[in-house]
């Protein structure tokens, strides 16, 4: 759209100037110098106002620098125009459409036709140069690029990855986190993500799906030894009758219940949450006002549930209160790299029929609670920290 509304607006610029320079050149520029100088003066005058409104239009309506949008900007504006320019012809100044062809044969008329053909063309004309050197003088080498990536992981060195599935359901995270933290958005990974040096924490987008989850959780693990502790951070839909929409559910356990054998019988995957997190939200839960706090199973595995029928199956087979994708990606990522995982999520709907529009409805309300029960956590986990080591650089009273 913004590629059609500044062709439009583009045009407009371009062709009021037109109608103000065109009596101009015809009752007085033509007599005094004739019609080709005529036309060359104007022309001059129009490509320098093409060449600025172009570059101005571009940027009030921020139009990509790219050939896809400066192309089509140029073709809108072209396209309204050419019936601009014959109606003229014909109502204003009176000429059949053949007298109109036929002048552009004449020398008068090739300016013309070359006109044209730059204002379509001048988005992209301006566009090139900028682009040429923003790709040949701002790009960095490979080895620029890896020493650059060095320096930022070496400047920070979390100890916490809070990764959220869903795009949307980190944007939620973040911008609650951003109304009471210092965060620092990050764009020099492959993964987009934000950074709390209040809490040594990384918080990042998982990506859909257990394995998808689980790559760029060990992509981000490879980047940061430091990393200790894996929080899958999102949405589920709920099968326990006492949860309702916005409450919390800290997984005591994930259980993978999509995993299925038919060469043997075994029970389901099941990876315990990090215990010493689980404590900490325990002792702050009962303080907690406006939502409810769980501690229970949750169960995980590639499949939307939408009928009560499914849900209610994989809470007989799990004893999981809640159900979502990617918390075993999760887990099975961190128990590789010998760290802590832990599922926390918010309840968005029943997982029934009704699940894709109260997820898309209750999503914002979930997710603040479940950034704000995190919020509370890692303070209190921060603050004990801190105590302890006050504790032990106390001299003794003995």
């Amino acid at each position: 759209m913004r590629p059609l509304k500044a062709g439009l607006i583009y045009f407009l610029l371009i062709f009021a100037l037109g109608w103000v320079l065109g009596p101009i050149r015809e009752l007085w520029a033509v007599p005094q110098f004739g019609r080709i100088t005529a036309l060359l003066f104007e022309a001059v005058m129009m490509l320098i106002a093409m060449v600025v409104s172009s570059r101005w239009v571009m940027r009030r309506f921020n139009v990509p620098q790219t050939l896809g949008s400066t192309i089509p900007m140029g073709l809108v504006a072209l396209a309204i125009l050419a019936p601009a320019e014959i109606a003229g012809v014909l109502w204003v100044r009176g000429l059949s459409r053949r007298e109109y062809l036929a002048s552009f044969v004449t020398t008068s008329g090739v300016i013309s036709l070359v006109m044209f053909l730059l204002f379509a063309a001048m988005p992209t004309l301006v566009m090139l140069p900028r682009a040429y050197i923003r790709a040949h003088n701002q790009r960095p080498s490979r080895e620029e690029e890896t020493r650059r990536v060095n320096c930022m992981r070496a400047a920070f060195e979390p100890r916490l990855l809070i990764l959220c599935p869903l795009a949307r359901e980190w944007s939620f995270l973040v911008s609650t986190f951003e109304a009471s933290l210092h965060v620092e958005r990050l764009h020099d990974f492959k993964i987009e993500g934000a950074y709390i040096p209040d809490w040594r924490a990384l918080v990042a987008p998982g990506g859909h799906g257990k394995t998808q989850f689980a790559v760029q959780a060990q992509y981000l693990i490879d980047q940061f030894s430091s990393v200790e502790l894996v929080i899958c951070a999102g949405a589920a839909g709920s099968r326990a009758p006492e949860l309702s929409v916005g409450d919390v559910v800290v997984g005591t356990e994930t259980v993978e219940h999509d995993y299925r054998q038919l060469f043997a019988t075994r029970p389901l995957p099941r990876f315990p949450g990090h215990g010493p997190s689980i404590d900490v939200l325990r002792r702050l839960a009962d303080g907690i006002s406006g939502f409810h706090v769980a501690f229970d199973v949750i169960a995980s595995g590639d499949e939307d549930v939408v009928t009560s029928e499914r849900a209610q199956a994989i809470r007989d087979q799990t004893g999981a209160v809640c159900v979502a994708w990617e918390g075993s990606g999760a887990a099975r990522a961190a128990l590789f790299n010998g760290i802590g995982s832990l599922e926390i999520r918010a309840v968005t709907d029943a997982a029934d029929k009704e699940a894709p529009q109260r997820f898309d409805a209750n999503l914002p309300v979930a997710m603040a609670n479940l950034a704000n029960l995190l919020r509370l956590g890692l303070e209190q986990s921060r603050n004990d920290s801190q105590s302890y080591r006050r504790a032990r650089s106390e001299p003794s009273a003995m």
